[in-house]
């Protein structure tokens, strides 16, 4: 997380991505405008479940920022797995709202 949102309190949640594509091209592109709709830094992560391993078992999993679609889309997400979500700022409850709801 940025330097700017030290001090602020960190709010997470695990979410089970249902969308059919995973996390690919269009519905990566969905979670970066939802993300822009709120005054929140969000970071989107594999939950690391042993189960969620991608079908090369090369995944990276560490956590990336939500606001590209070019890194969510690296993480390898599929359909059924768990990701999580972290975020700060004024609306970072929202924005983990907004995300549940689009990738539930």
């Amino acid at each position: 997380m940025d330097g700017d949102r030290v001090g602020e309190r960190v709010r997470a949640r695990t979410v089970t991505v249902a969308t059919d594509e995973g996390l690919h091209a269009r519905p990566a592109a969905n979670v970066v405008e939802t993300v822009e709709q709120f005054d929140a830094e969000v970071r989107i992560a594999p939950a690391g479940d042993a189960d969620n391993d991608n079908r090369n078992g090369d995944r990276d999993d560490d956590p990336v920022a939500a606001t590209s679609v070019l890194a969510v889309t690296s993480l390898g997400v599929a359909s059924g797995d768990d990701v999580r979500l972290v975020a700060t700022g004024d609306d970072a409850t929202a924005a983990l709202d907004a995300l549940e709801e689009l990738l539930s």
